[in-house]
């Protein structure tokens, strides 16, 4: 162990019960204990939502020598503001604490931070996860303020890459090629994928779909009307499709009283939020294939999940999805006709959707946890070296 310690500052999923955060990604084991054999401690920064139950699964953030900074969890624009001061003074605070500053970017806490550090001419790093612009498309949001908080959040993101020291990029070109840095780089995901499932020994259970999408429901960007609108579509082939959509969200009773006026309400199931892993891969075993309707990704997630558990994905060419699928496996994002072939072909075409097996079989490798720890290591190590050059030469 060295004598180091780490702030991580970010936007997440967690939450906040009984005074300890859990999150159904970002626990230890899958995130956290990927850096503990390199620092003396880590303190994630970030907001966690209180609960009053916890659903089933769910594991702790933080362990042994990492632990968890709440900030304020005012949700929405006004909510932010309101807390802005009290967050950063408490981002401030860790930033003076730690050696090493690691921000998450996008996000406006990520943005907050950034300002924080600047001002106080303080070095950091940054950790690169999506693309801010896509998150704010005509698609993605309905805000009328859409197009202001695109400009903010797509210059903040720029000039915190080029000034960072150091840069992981969850993509090996997409990210990299909008956003520059003239730190060193590193380019590969930290998705966590459980290694040696065995499906067939799942029990069974009542679901069974042809497709299955899993994403959030808090905005328009998982492309879910789009995925309405396509199994709609598909009716006119006499093709009717039984799908499986997991995800929670503000708007999910929107979406629910859409496919209803699209008349698929009887082929959607909305299953809302999965947070035991065993029910979450079982849902995906019993599915045909996945599809990713999104218009806005970094490195999907749900779908690299999906590849792992042995299903066949396919999505829009967005993010960093081609440099993962094949062209076979991909439509252009938004376009309403060609999901609609492309779904219809690997519903019709068995030789079609197991070339497409074959292909991802063999690419879902890059990302087993072994692999990912390894890179970890190398980039942890990366940044102890540059930060420790950073306070020689100020000494």
């Amino acid at each position: 162990m060295i004598n180091e310690r780490i702030c991580m500052i970010m936007d997440g999923n967690f939450i906040d019960y009984q005074g300890v955060v859990y999150s159904p990604h970002m626990n230890y084991d899958a995130f956290l204990s990927r850096f503990s054999e390199s620092f003396e401690s880590i303190e994630v920064v970030s907001r966690a939502f209180p609960k009053t139950n916890l659903a089933p699964g769910l594991k702790p953030v933080c362990q042994g020598n990492s632990h968890f900074t709440s900030l304020c969890s005012k949700r929405g624009a006004i909510g932010f503001l309101m807390s802005l001061f009290k967050n950063a003074r408490i981002i401030k605070k860790s930033i003076d604490q730690n050696s090493i500053v690691l921000i998450r970017y996008p996000g406006n806490i990520a943005i907050l931070a950034t300002i924080i550090c600047l001002f106080k001419r303080k070095e950091f790093s940054i950790e690169l996860v999506a693309e801010p612009k896509d998150y704010f498309s005509v698609h993605s949001s309905k805000s009328p303020l859409r197009l202001v908080f695109k400009a903010i959040h797509t210059f903040f993101t720029k000039l915190a890459v080029r000034h960072s020291k150091v840069v992981r990029y969850v993509t090996k070109n997409y990210l990299q090629n909008s956003y520059p840095s003239d730190g060193v780089t590193y380019g590969f995901s930290d998705v966590y994928l459980p290694s040696g499932e065995n499906f067939s020994t799942l029990r069974p259970c009542k679901y069974d779909y042809d497709i299955v999408n899993v994403a959030m429901m808090h905005n328009y960007s998982k492309g879910h009307l789009l995925l309405i609108d396509a199994i709609s579509e598909l009716l006119k082939y006499d093709i009717k499709v039984k799908a499986c959509f997991i995800g929670d969200g503000k708007l999910k009773k929107e979406f629910e009283l859409y496919a209803k006026s699209k008349g698929v309400d009887g082929l959607i199931d909305f299953v809302g939020a999965i947070v035991d892993r065993t029910d979450f891969y079982r849902l995906l075993h019993l599915s045909r294939f996945f599809v990713l309707s999104s218009y806005q990704e970094g490195m999907p997630r749900a779908m690299l999940e999906a590849m792992n558990s042995g299903l066949v994905s396919i999505s829009s060419d967005v993010g960093g999805v081609p440099e993962v699928l094949s062209k076979q496996a991909m439509f252009q994002s938004g376009n309403l006709a060609e999901l609609v072939q492309l779904i219809k072909h690997c519903i019709t075409d068995v030789d079609y959707l197991e070339n497409l097996r074959e292909l991802q079989s063999a690419e879902i490798t890059k990302f087993e946890d072994a692999y990912i720890r390894k890179l970890t290591f190398t980039y942890c190590q990366t940044l102890k070296k540059v930060y420790c050059d950073i306070t020689q030469a100020n000494c």
